[in-house]
């Protein structure tokens, strides 16, 4: 998010490992920030740009509506960072 626009949707859905069972979000999460004095930290430039990340959690059991949501959200919304837009290379 920045300055109230959503500027990239991602989708992050595993079993998790260790304590993390059964939260995928971990790892996908872990690709954009590190841990630097307790902190999360943002690392990516384009985190850094939108200042915060927003999550939505599913049970394990609903996780593949994580992924439906993000095609959805991705196919309806102009965000900055996504490129890949379903129906994209779809001719009428």
């Amino acid at each position: 998010m920045k300055d109230g626009t959503v500027t990239y949707i991602g989708v992050a859905t595993s079993l998790g490992s260790g304590r993390y069972a059964g939260q995928g979000l971990g790892k996908r999460s872990q690709v954009y920030t590190k841990v630097i004095n307790d902190a999360h930290t943002p690392t990516d430039p384009r985190l850094i740009d939108s200042g915060a990340m927003m999550t939505i959690g599913f049970p394990q059991e609903y996780a593949y509506l994580a992924n439906a949501l993000e095609l959805f959200l991705i196919g309806r919304m102009d965000t900055e960072y996504n490129l890949n837009r379903p129906g994209k290379f779809i001719k009428p």
